[in-house]
């Protein structure tokens, strides 16, 4: 795996730098590419039974239109886990991805809608806070990854966490 990301990463430096150009066969490893910088040279075998890992293409950019993207949970208690789901739609023409989902705080867990959303499909954003250690006026925030054209989209919420 080492060598592959090695080799990867010299030909996306040496295609930036100079391109590639195709040389034939070599009768001992099959068809051969050479991608030269300056003054070296690298080959590599393209042996189509050599897959290199799965790679995830980039998606087409799409919007989205979230119902809301604040919310107030009010007065709770301390110790209490609540969570509030926070609903989108896919408003463009292309297939919607929800990449990641990163919180402010490791009090906040995510969840989200993992499978692709169609065009005019509809998905969610859950935020759970456990406001154990929690006191008085909390305010967090949680940043989705999204394949739009803005490609994140922030997400807070916040709560007035009461004594026990």
């Amino acid at each position: 795996m080492k060598n592959f990301l090695i080799l990867t990463f010299s030909f996306l430096l040496l295609e930036g730098l100079n391109g590639c150009k195709q040389k034939g066969n070599n009768p001992e490893t099959g068809p051969v590419s050479t991608y030269t910088n300056l003054d070296s040279v690298i080959k590599v075998t393209t042996d189509p039974n050599i897959v290199p890992p799965e790679t995830n293409p980039p998606m087409a950019p799409t919007t989205v239109k979230f119902s809301e993207t604040k919310f107030d949970f009010g007065k709770i208690k301390a110790g209490d886990v609540v969570t509030h789901t926070y609903k989108f739609k896919n408003t463009g023409s292309m297939p919607l991805k929800v990449r990641h989902v990163k919180p402010s705080c490791s009090c906040t867990t995510p969840d989200w809608t993992k499978e692709e959303v169609p065009p005019g499909g509809e998905g969610f954003v859950t935020a759970g806070f456990n406001t154990v250690g929690m006191e008085g006026l909390n305010l967090k925030s949680i940043t989705v990854y999204l394949n739009t054209i803005e490609k994140t989209q922030m997400l807070s919420f916040s709560a007035d966490v009461l004594k026990q």
